[in-house]
């Protein structure tokens, strides 16, 4: 019943924006605001003219504001938006025309290369100093710019990480081991336990830093009851970080020990650390480092242990990974949207252009094709989340899908291949969130421009009033000045008729009397 009533409603709306379209006069549109403030000419003279207001706001479904009007569902507020968010893993670096980017700092040539299979700086040219990388980068498929931000970042370290502990196992005074859980590791008091039963035992913590696992050593064969911890009970899920100059420290390389050493340090690259070692001039060189450090909350150890190996490749890197802004016009020609429906329907290349929106996705047998029984539009709910606003049927029912996306961008051939999925049930939204209200407004803004047209409507009626009874008094003059123009030619004609006659008889006469005249002497 519900979706009868909104189809029904649909119609109306079809209705309303037909008419504030095809409304018009001698190619003037009436309903839609467009046509703005015009002026009539209602008299003879210059300026004897009537204002007319035809600006906005005009009739429209949008104006009126009951675009995507649906009475039922859930409460919110729907936004249409022609952009979509997501990823590009190839976004040159190293296009003059399209690319800008931006080294943080810039100092020393800073370069992006490739070592070990991650992105990292090189400094000062081949064979520099490596520094570590963060990348802010974004592509957009509407100017196809790509903005990018390398920021270098310092490599050498004064302390492990905090990685996230993979494995974990303990050794009792004996020797023996055993595995132990995520949970079983925990600090108090700023010492390290483990979990013994309903007791805890003090340990010390033992962690190999590259294999990111953990051996608890047991330092006394003590159980101590949860109340009688030292202080407030925490696990341990991350290697605690040691610092170096709080901990015996050592590093040694090709079993040489070089902790003291000016031209070798400690770094990390990437979360992997290298014994770096400077050598001639500029030149530097990288050892894969295995380190341990050993705490027991109070004291610590640090060791580095590396061998002068092979160094691995350093590569130019033309690309980075970042963000991609997808915008929906189908002009450009750039993006393919293929469409994936809740019951796996799969439909290629949907969008299409449309007036109202800039763009539609349009599912029906015909690519592309125009009269689609369903389409779709990407809005954004009241929270910022991307929906699927679908329209069904004749009645154009309104239905809601959470949606999953999938974004490809080929910045070489400017293409980008977006895949739409509908994730979950439809639902429906109520917009806006009181729709009685929404009709009293709109019914009223109605009533505002039908009180503005009726004035307009009076005045219009009351010139052609006075217009007609202007025509109407000329007419009669022009009458009456027939008339007099009728009476004064009748008669001229007659004085010309007299005129004439009595020239005829006074001519018989004067012939008359040479006649007279010879009879009298003959």
């Amino acid at each position: 019943m519900g979706d009868r009533i909104q189809a029904e409603i649909n119609l109306n709306l079809k209705e309303i924006e037909r008419l504030n379209q095809v409304a018009e006069y001698n190619g003037i549109p009436l309903l839609d605001g467009t046509a703005g403030h015009l002026s009539l000419q209602v008299g003879a003279n210059d300026g004897e003219t009537l204002n007319v207001n035809l600006g906005a706001p005009g009739f429209s479904v949008q104006t009126l504001g009951l675009k995507d009007f649906t009475f039922q569902g859930e409460p919110g507020t729907i936004t249409h938006t022609d952009t979509l968010p997501g990823r590009s893993a190839r976004i040159p670096i190293d296009d003059a025309e399209y690319s800008r980017v931006a080294y943080v700092p810039a100092d020393n040539e800073p370069h992006l290369v490739r070592f070990n299979n991650r992105d990292v700086i090189q400094l000062g040219g081949d064979g520099g100093q490596l520094k570590n990388v963060s990348i802010s980068a974004s592509h957009d498929t509407d100017t196809r710019n790509n903005d990018v931000t390398i920021n270098v970042r310092e490599a050498v370290t004064e302390r492990t990480l905090g990685e996230v502990i993979y494995s974990r196992s303990a050794v009792d005074l004996d020797g023996n081991s055993w595995p132990l859980g995520s949970a079983d590791i925990v600090r108090s008091g700023g010492e390290y336990w483990i979990a013994r039963g309903s007791d805890y035992t003090p340990v010390e913590l033992i962690m190999d830093n590259s294999q990111r696992s953990v051996v608890a050593q047991v330092l006394e064969d003590t159980h101590v009851a949860p109340a009688d911890m030292p202080g407030p009970i925490s696990e341990v899920r991350y290697m605690p970080a040691v610092q170096k100059g709080s901990a015996d420290y050592s590093l040694t390389l090709d079993g040489q020990d070089e902790s003291n050493s000016g031209s070798i340090s400690l770094v990390q690259l990437n979360s992997t650390y290298y014994v770096e070692e400077q050598l001639a001039g500029e030149q530097y060189a990288y050892y894969p480092a295995d380190v341990t450090s050993q705490t027991g909350g109070s004291e610590s150890t640090f060791t580095v242990v590396s061998e002068r190996t092979p160094m691995g490749a350093v590569t130019d890197q033309p690309f980075v990974a970042g963000s991609s802004f997808v915008h929906f016009k189908p002009s450009n020609a750039n993006v393919q949207v293929n469409y994936v429906e809740l019951n796996g329907t799969t439909h290629q290349d949907v969008m299409a252009a449309e007036p109202e929106n800039g763009y539609v996705f349009n599912l029906n047998a015909l690519s592309n094709g125009s009269g689609a029984m369903k389409t779709a539009n990407i809005v954004l709910n009241q929270k910022g989340e991307h929906l699927l606003q679908t329209v069904n049927g004749n009645g154009d029912v309104i239905l809601y899908y959470p949606v999953r996306s999938s974004l490809s961008t080929n910045v070489d051939n400017n293409l980008t291949t977006v895949t739409i999925r509908e994730t979950d049930e439809a639902r429906r939204i109520r917009n806006p969130a009181d729709p009685l209200a929404t009709l009293d407004r709109a019914i009223a803004q109605v009533d505002n421009k039908r009180s503005e047209f009726g004035a307009l409507d009076n005045r219009l009626l009351a010139i052609i009033e006075n217009h007609d009874e202007t025509n109407r008094h000329l007419s009669a003059a022009r009458s009456r000045i027939m008339d007099a123009d009728y009476a004064v030619e009748v008669t001229n004609m007659t004085k010309a008729q007299i005129l004439e006659q009595a020239g005829a008889s006074v001519l018989a006469q004067a012939n008359q009397i040479p006649q007279n005249v010879l009879s009298l002497l003959g």
